[in-house]
């Protein structure tokens, strides 16, 4: 603290600073400091950009049928028949169709890679005459496809 009251009448400044003064600023510099240190290790991430995912439904008009029995479904398409064994049935609710059966299938056929059985739900509003028939496709753990078909 002499140090700096030294270096202020080398200057040409002759001031009588008293060592409480000198104390105080510097106590309020290293205050101010601190806080500055402090706050600076927040951080704020702003961006401009953002990602929209949009989905494209694509309207297929070929003809398909869906033929369930007691054990088995068979799902016709205009090149495949799949073959679907009946794992579980349930009613559930279902979106704004109400009440529907859930039908948990596996398919006969073995994935040639993975070498499991593909697994499908179909689910059926419990109507006299659905309009709709939903199916749901598992390829694996995460990728689902879903086919809605639309009876006439």
């Amino acid at each position: 603290m002499l140090a700096l009251v030294i270096s202020f009448s080398s200057f040409g400044l002759d001031l009588n600073l008293n060592i409480n003064i000198v104390m105080k600023a510097l106590i309020s510099i290293l205050l101010i400091l601190s806080i500055t240190v402090c706050n600076a290790q927040e951080k704020m991430y702003k961006s401009i950009t953002g990602i929209k995912a949009k989905t494209q439904f694509i309207t297929d008009f070929t003809e398909k049928s869906v033929k369930i029995g007691d054990k088995q479904i068979t799902y016709h398409t205009d090149k495949i028949e799949r073959v679907l064994t009946i794992d579980k049935v349930e009613k559930k609710e279902w979106d704004i169709m109400g009440v529907c059966k859930w039908y948990y299938c596996t398919s006969t056929l073995k994935d040639e890679y993975f070498g499991t059985y593909y697994k499908y739900i179909i689910i059926i509003p419990y109507q006299e005459y659905p309009r709709t028939i939903d199916i749901y496709y598992f390829a694996d753990e995460v990728t689902v496809f879903h086919n809605q078909l639309i009876i006439i």
